[in-house]
């Protein structure tokens, strides 16, 4: 059941980046005798068989949009990292864009957070690789790292008392 929904979740979302960035879109539209909405939707099996390269397009495409707030862009980093896939560098860096451009710094962190925390137990295989994607426009864009800020370690570290004789 929770498939199905992440299939239609997506598939209003396909619709909302695709009215706010393709004028065609909206030209498609056309109402009919009993005035209900008719236009060119994917359905959901269309949605199912996307590949991510095109969701990935969809994302950036609508981080990038200077329309987009900062509820819309929380809303759709709480989306992505609801999913099983770790982003793309491509979307990261248009999420911080997206966070700059609304003046979200803590969203930028947040971002960055769950993004290494969805790596997992091949952290040290996949973080090198993403931070190396982000770290030009980060630093274009005055983004510390989570090691830079001190975030890789615990904040209220305390030595084990059966460690500490």
């Amino acid at each position: 059941r929770r498939v199905h929904g992440l299939y239609l979740q997506n598939a209003a979302f396909c619709a909302v980046s695709r009215a706010r960035c393709c004028p065609e879109f909206i030209s498609n539209i056309s109402q009919t005798a009993d005035t209900s909405c008719v236009c060119s939707m994917p359905s959901i099996s269309d949605v199912a068989t996307q590949d991510l390269s095109t969701m990935e397009k969809h994302y950036i495409a609508y981080l990038d949009n200077p329309d987009t707030d900062g509820w819309e862009i929380r809303k759709l980093a709480n989306d992505i990292q609801g999913g099983n896939e770790i982003p793309d560098p491509q979307v990261l860096c248009a999420f911080f864009r997206a966070c700059r451009r609304v003046n979200d710094y803590a969203l930028a962190i947040r971002v960055l957070e769950a993004t290494k925390f969805k790596c997992g137990g091949q952290v040290k295989q996949f973080w090198p690789y993403i931070m190396g994607q982000l770290k030009p426009t980060m630093d274009e864009l005055g983004i510390l790292s989570l090691e830079e800020m001190g975030y890789d370690k615990p904040e209220l570290y305390l030595e084990d008392v059966f460690d500490m004789h």
